[in-house]
């Protein structure tokens, strides 16, 4: 049982009455556990029916004959009493109906919260897996070589289609650097790399890659193992003595003619 169905079926309002099937009731009171937000409403509409029922068992109690003998006064005394206690009872209505919508909309806000909290953090993350990338290029002793940039790929079949991203090599290039978006898994201990061209050829490949903290990679690689063609490079996570595929990057090289 979901948050559509209860709002849909009005589940709440027919369990705080007591009109709910018994299979319902079990269905609905396992979500109740976990679920604070039909929890706050379910008391909410507890509260209310509450007052409601003690407003409606003071309007209705029976009128003596006093009530139709007495003077003017007090008869207009009385009606006023009575009035008053419908607008309360009216002023419940709507302050249960604008109760609600707001914790509705508080729910909502801090969801746009949590959303755009988590997109700053993905930006800083990468940002900084890029920075990483570039330190420790700086720190290697072929810190002249080119930096290219690979994104994620949702497959890694080259089939016929062309890889959006392009790695230019120079003949006279000995490596090339290739810097890698990756959300590191806490749970693998170390990372290695394939690389593959459109043959399914090994091309190159290395281990026990230790990421940095912030996320990213960034790899060495002989530029005589890249000739012009598609490629993909498959990166894949240790946890214990077992590998699993945390991403793949495909791309196209070409040659330079100097």
């Amino acid at each position: 049982m979901d948050h559509a169905y209860i709002q849909e079926h009005q589940i709440v309002s027919q369990y705080a009455v007591g009109k709910l099937d018994p299979a319902d009731c079990v269905e609905f009171e396992d979500h109740l556990a976990d679920c604070p937000q039909c929890l706050d409403e379910l008391e909410l509409t507890d509260d209310f029916r509450h007052t409601l029922r003690s407003l409606e068992s003071q309007r209705e109690r029976p009128i003596d004959i006093r009530f139709a003998s007495a003077s003017p006064a007090v008869f207009q005394r009385r009606v006023v009493a009575i009035l008053a206690a419908a607008s309360v009872i009216v002023i419940g209505v709507v302050s249960f109906a604008f109760i609600r919508e707001n914790r509705g909309t508080e729910r909502q806000l801090e969801q746009a919260r949590t959303d755009a909290s988590t997109w700053e953090r993905r930006y800083h993350d990468e940002h900084q897996a890029r920075t990483d990338a570039e330190s420790q290029l700086r720190e290697t002793p072929v810190a002249s070589a080119p930096l290219f940039t690979l994104n994620l790929t949702r497959s890694a079949n080259l089939g016929a289609e062309t890889p959006s991203t392009a790695v230019s090599i120079s003949r006279q290039v000995k490596f090339i650097v290739l810097s890698l978006e990756l959300q590191n898994d806490p749970d693998f201990q170390s990372y290695r790399a394939t690389l593959t061209d459109a043959a399914g050829t090994n091309a190159w490949s290395t281990d026990d890659i230790v990421p940095a903290t912030s996320g990213g990679l960034a790899l060495v690689v002989p530029a005589s193992v890249i000739h012009p063609g598609k490629y993909v490079l498959t990166i894949e996570g240790r946890h214990g003595g077992q590998y699993s595929i945390a991403g793949s990057y495909s791309f196209l090289a070409t040659q330079l003619v100097n």
